[in-house]
């Protein structure tokens, strides 16, 4: 036997497996995320909070509380509380996302934006629509500017600040919103 080809061997498979390891870690983990983004699409919403809490856990483990990938995945987490009308929760989680995003991503990034709309729509389903229509009107238009008019984020931002003002009483300009947005997704996507 040779000992020093024997210890070649042993760096090399040792190598191997530190190098194959997290590769197979964050293909198991795009695995549970993929699980929990089908569970949210067909909107089973508690099975998809299980998968995403897993998710949430092992992108913390492997990659750290503030990689990208774990800040995706604890919003992914905080719009599934959202839908199970964990309200309260969502907020918190999205309260605590939002400065980490804006440190990690930056101000005007699409996660950063996502995650801010989620924050504001969270305030609305609360019945704090007052508080959250400012902040809308900004982010509406920071969105707008960077993302384009016709995004399917900024629509969709645009759909949830229109709800607020209808909560609002503010009905001819919630109408008026949603009259823009319609016509936009019309025009893009076809009347039918």
């Amino acid at each position: 036997a040779n000992p020093a080809g024997s210890r070649a061997s042993s760096r090399v498979t040792s190598t191997a497996a530190a190098t194959l390891l997290p590769s197979h870690q964050n293909m198991a983990a795009r695995g549970v995320e993929s699980v929990a983004e089908a569970l949210y699409t067909v909107e089973n919403y508690p099975e998809a909070e299980q998968a995403a809490l897993a998710l949430v856990a092992e992108r913390t483990k492997s990659l750290g509380a503030e990689h990208p990938e774990t800040l995706r995945a604890r919003v992914l987490l905080a719009q599934i509380l959202f839908k199970l009308d964990k309200d309260a929760e969502s907020e918190a989680q999205l309260q605590k996302l939002l400065p980490i995003m804006t440190r990690v991503f930056g101000a005007e990034h699409r996660e950063t934006l996502v995650c801010h709309s989620s924050l504001l729509k969270t305030l609305g389903s609360q019945g704090r629509d007052a508080a959250a229509e400012e902040p809308f009107r900004r982010l509406i238009a920071t969105e707008t500017r960077v993302l384009g008019p016709e995004d399917a984020e900024t629509l969709k931002t645009r759909r949830y600040f229109a709800r607020g003002l209808w909560d609002l009483k503010k009905i001819d300009e919630a109408a008026q919103e949603y009259r823009q947005v319609l016509g936009i997704c019309e025009r893009t996507l076809g009347a039918e």
